[in-house]
């Protein structure tokens, strides 16, 4: 009854919010804030939409939104005339549209959560990053401050902790969930985004896969660019920050992270060594795939042997289909 209550009376804060023409917000309303402008967002209602949120960079600069950036710029800093002026265009555009992502890097899951029981159809994809090298990356791009490298790693942590805690307590999440982890989508870049495409049940187009191909697969050729989606070998540029953080900064957000790595399916280094060797995955998930590729592999070798030395060519076709079946299984286990 204590879970239900407190669930409602989230429901009941977020349906006011989304009723009210009120600006101002406690900050214990946050999670329903951000809820509340997703769901605006989503539903093309950018009226109700705080105009802070059209002036950031992936609004103003977008290829596809010229003609919004352009009568923007045309208005400076007069927020009212931006609103009865630009975002008309910005809705048009929006309700043509077949499908509506956003992409969202602070907003907790718990914001989420409030949007899924209001808008049961939207589909969720969480993409998370082993604590390590996003928050050597963040250290990379002055986001952190290294000397306080432990704080930032609890309070990281932490969040994502409470991130995958919620994700388990609250029943919305067991329909249109998808964790996703990045390591994985860099280094298998088709295979994942496939299932991605699956399971938000859109098409997998060609030139959606060259798009992949191109920005994703080149191998070796790793683009030093802080903040583009064009990194040549995806794979290469996710591992980059164990070529180059010291192994005492590591241990340090190990100690911190410990948990929710584990929980993640992340493995933890107890040496440089086992740091700097990118060849030995720190995913548990790809060393279990590699043990099964590699009993694959053996049993296509005995199988040969067999087939080649008695002949019986249905019973072993049958038992090496029934291997087949139960490996592709394997392999399409989703990270949940």
């Amino acid at each position: 009854m204590h879970v239900y209550y407190i669930v409602c009376n989230h429901l009941y804060c977020l349906l006011k919010i989304l009723l009210s023409k009120c600006r101002f917000y406690d900050r214990s309303q946050l999670h329903e804030l951000h809820a509340v402008t997703i769901i605006n967002l989503l539903l093309c209602r950018f009226e109700s939409v705080p105009v802070g949120v059209f002036k950031t960079s992936h609004f103003l600069y977008h290829n596809h939104l010229k003609q919004f950036y352009n009568c923007v710029r045309g208005l400076r800093d007069d927020d009212a005339s931006m609103g009865k002026k630009c975002i008309p265009s910005l809705r048009q555009k929006c309700e043509k549209g077949s499908s509506r992502v956003i992409k969202l890097i602070t907003v907790r899951m718990e914001a989420i959560s409030h949007v899924m029981k209001l808008l049961p159809e939207v589909y969720v994809i969480h993409l998370v990053r082993d604590p390590r090298g996003a928050l050597l990356s963040q250290i990379n791009v002055g986001q952190v401050d290294k000397s306080k490298i432990s704080n930032e790693s609890e309070s990281h942590c932490s969040n994502l902790k409470k991130d995958v805690a919620v994700t388990k307590r609250d029943i919305c999440f067991r329909r249109n969930f998808y964790r996703q982890r990045y390591e994985d989508l860099a280094r298998e870049p088709l295979q994942q985004f496939s299932g991605l495409f699956e399971f938000v049940n859109l098409k997998f187009h060609q030139f959606v896969q060259n798009r992949i191909r191109s920005i994703a697969m080149a191998k070796g050729v790793v683009r030093r660019c802080l903040y583009c989606s064009d990194k040549g070998d995806a794979k290469a540029a996710s591992q980059r920050w164990r070529s180059t953080a010291h192994f005492s900064t590591v241990t340090e957000i190990q100690k911190q992270c410990a948990g929710v790595m584990a929980e993640l399916g992340y493995i933890q280094v107890n040496s440089t060594t086992h740091l700097k060797d990118t060849n030995v995955s720190l995913t548990l998930w790809e060393r279990e795939r590699e043990r099964e590729r590699e009993r694959e592999r053996e049993i296509l070798i005995i199988h040969n042997r067999v087939l080649y030395a008695d002949g019986y060519l249905s019973t072993n076709y049958t038992c090496m289909l029934t291997y087949v079946l139960y490996v592709n299984a394997f392999f399409d286990k989703r990270l949940v």
